[in-house]
């Protein structure tokens, strides 16, 4: 009977320490990040230098949430996003595991190879359900899906991000149960027999706003 009320002790503390650590990404409550709109951004993507790459995670309205997506690479907590945003991310080109989703406990994952000097677009979504799950998704014109399609008009309503100086303090202090939580999301996406990847043909060398 012990090791049982043990085993419900353990396994609620965990769960209400990733449900907060899940939240937590929400602007207002530790100011972690900055949404700025605007209603054009398209002059502000600039290409990376011609020896890294660049990465754009969007997101826009299909329902109601009110918690941010934590986005990773690598393991490494590297920002947010949330509804009607997007978020801007410089990287070595090359090979990367990046990573999205509201509940750490329900991320997705996408395998990507970079080449330098161009330009990615990854779309960041949620679906409802026990545990809010992430959706991360490809944005290219060969891609399978709407998104590209409806990107250069959807973008320009769009946020931009910026991670305040409290972001890296509080991504070290948190740094254990990061890693943990996307090496365990990660083991259980390598399962799926349908994962999505970016491939270096995805990338451009131009804006394309």
């Amino acid at each position: 009977m012990k090791s049982i009320k043990n085993i419900f002790i353990i396994a609620f503390t965990f769960f209400c320490l990733t449900s907060i650590f899940a939240c937590s990404m929400k602007p207002g409550k530790n100011t972690l990040y900055t949404p700025f709109p605007s209603n054009n951004y398209t002059n502000t993507i600039e290409l990376p230098s011609e020896n890294m790459s660049k990465v754009i995670f969007v997101w826009w309205r299909k329902y109601k949430s009110a918690l941010p997506n934590t986005l990773f690479d690598n393991g490494e907590v590297i920002g947010a996003n949330e509804i009607d945003s997007f978020f801007e991310y410089k990287c070595n080109p090359g090979k990367h595991i990046f990573a999205s989703g509201a509940d750490l406990r329900a991320l997705d994952f996408v395998e990507a190879d970079l080449l330098p000097g161009h330009i990615y677009y990854i779309y960041t979504n949620q679906v409802p359900g026990w545990y809010v799950t992430g959706n991360i998704i490809p944005v290219c014109p060969t891609c399978k899906n709407d998104i590209w399609a409806a990107l250069p008009k959807k973008f320009n309503g769009l946020k931009r991000i910026e991670l305040s100086d409290k972001f890296n303090p509080w991504r070290e202090k948190n740094k254990e149960i990061q890693t943990q939580m996307f090496r365990d999301g990660y083991e259980v996406w390598l399962k799926k027999q349908n994962k999505n990847k970016i491939l270096p043909e995805y990338g451009f060398k131009n804006a394309i706003m």
